[in-house]
């Protein structure tokens, strides 16, 4: 495909049904990895930034593939991405995030060392808040060791002095080591993950970044907040949740009104001609 010609364009939406099949094809022998890794980049070369939505689930499929092989082409596939799109990739990145913490455990080395790298560099690319910046290094070791690292990742946010706007891409970057410092079993973990979330909720300028994450945070906030057996983490839980509640302000009231993908097609449906064919949606 010539990432050069116009008809490249308008070959997009075909090449983009292709995308599964050139990466499973990273699993076959070395000339076919190769070809395939190139033809991948290809096709993310020529996608519309809009159509991530689509493009992710494909490589995020890809990365939780048997063959260590196409897991690896997956995850190299979605560096060259973040390399073209590095904005476009900053709003998904708590998705994206996830997806790359779980191979940056993987028990195969190949697998790991690639995960480690295409974080490492996701990070760099997407995360500009320079309270975080300094210590990433060490949130990257936290994510790919975390029973040796989670204790020195959570000191240190706790040692961290909060300053710069805490936008989205620092809390999809933080919101996993914290929360599984709220799930921990030992109460001190509980007590530091509280403390560093209501510091960072009081630096959130735009509530949408506060709703975004509300949900991952409120289950192990709400269950410390009533299961903890010191007073003094309970009162620390209950603290964060008021600031974050206060942050989100009528925003986490409105997008309990915002309509899901069925309810909106539903919708359409009752206001647009009954020959148009749905079954393209």
């Amino acid at each position: 495909v010539s990432t050069q010609s116009t008809w490249g364009r308008w070959l997009e939406p075909f090449l983009l049904q292709m995308l599964p099949a050139i990466i499973k094809a990273h699993g076959a022998n070395k000339s076919h990895h190769q070809a395939a890794m190139s033809a991948g980049k290809a096709v993310l070369h020529l996608v519309n930034p809009h159509s991530l939505p689509l493009v992710l689930p494909i490589l995020f499929k890809g990365m939780k593939e048997y063959q260590w092989q196409v897991k690896q082409g997956s995850i190299q596939l979605l560096a060259a991405l973040t390399h073209r799109l590095p904005s476009h990739v900053t709003r998904c990145l708590p998705e994206l995030v996830v997806e790359l913490i779980d191979c940056m455990q993987d028990s195969k080395l190949d697998i790991m060392n690639v995960a480690v790298a295409t974080f490492t560099d996701v990070c760099q690319q997407c995360v500009s808040n320079p309270d975080i910046r300094p210590i990433l290094p060490l949130l990257v070791q936290a994510y790919s060791h975390p029973v040796e690292k989670t204790t020195v990742a959570l000191d240190k946010l706790m040692e961290t002095t909060f300053v710069a706007t805490v936008d989205s891409p620092t809390m999809a970057l933080l919101a996993p080591i914290l929360r599984r410092g709220l799930l921990d079993r030992a109460e001190m973990f509980k007590r530091k993950a509280a403390i560093i979330i209501g510091n960072m909720c009081k630096l959130v300028v735009d509530p949408q970044d506060a709703v975004q994450f509300y949900p991952i945070f409120y289950p192990p906030l709400s269950r410390a907040e009533h299961d903890s057996v010191f007073p003094e983490v309970r009162a620390m839980c209950t603290t964060t949740l008021a600031t974050l509640k206060s942050v989100m302000g009528d925003v986490g009231e409105q997008s309990n009104h915002l309509l899901t993908q069925p309810q909106l097609l539903e919708c359409l449906r009752t206001l647009l001609p009954p020959t148009l064919d749905w079954a393209l949606y």
